[in-house]
């Protein structure tokens, strides 16, 4: 494994402990609200180019694409701003994700919200984010608000398909 890849994991892995989140999309895009602009940018960047490679440390074409040895030391130095600022990070974060929670008794929905919402898997318990736009869209459709990330609504339209 590269050291990019280690430093990403394990950037990755502090802050889903920090906050209590498995679900590694959902902990960036929180991770990602709390950063300024322009560290925003390089992290995006970082992260799309993370997503490209699999476990294994190489990209889908099969070659471990070059990384620049400046994305490393942000990285680095993203994870120790984390590690020194654990508090006010883990705070941040979790008020981001409480915002977009919505708590109701079971067998009833959240309200729709035109802003992005952390929903919480009946199926697997990973959380998983419901877009503005796909809101907008079951919402047109007269759709419920989804109980079962994506993973889970195909396992289970795999086994009973409508």
């Amino acid at each position: 494994m590269s050291k990019f890849t280690d430093v990403y994991n394990t950037l990755e892995t502090y802050l889903k402990s920090l906050v209590g989140m498995q679900d590694s999309k959902s902990i960036w895009k929180v991770y990602l609200q709390i950063l300024p602009p322009d560290i925003q940018a390089s992290t995006k960047t970082i992260n799309h180019y993370r997503n490209a490679i699999d476990g294994h440390g190489t990209s889908v074409l099969g070659t471990m694409p070059t990384v620049p040895d400046e994305w490393v030391i942000f990285l680095q130095g993203q994870l120790n701003w984390v590690k020194k600022n654990e508090e006010e990070v883990k705070q941040k974060m979790l008020a981001i994700i409480n915002s977009t929670q919505t708590t109701k008794p079971q067998n009833q929905y959240p309200q729709f919200q035109e802003a992005d919402q952390i929903i919480t898997c009946q199926g697997c318990g990973s959380q998983f984010y419901f877009t503005a736009g796909e809101q907008r869209f079951y919402k047109e459709k007269g759709l419920n608000i989804p109980k079962y990330c994506k993973t889970c609504r195909a396992k289970r339209n795999v086994k009973d398909p409508k």
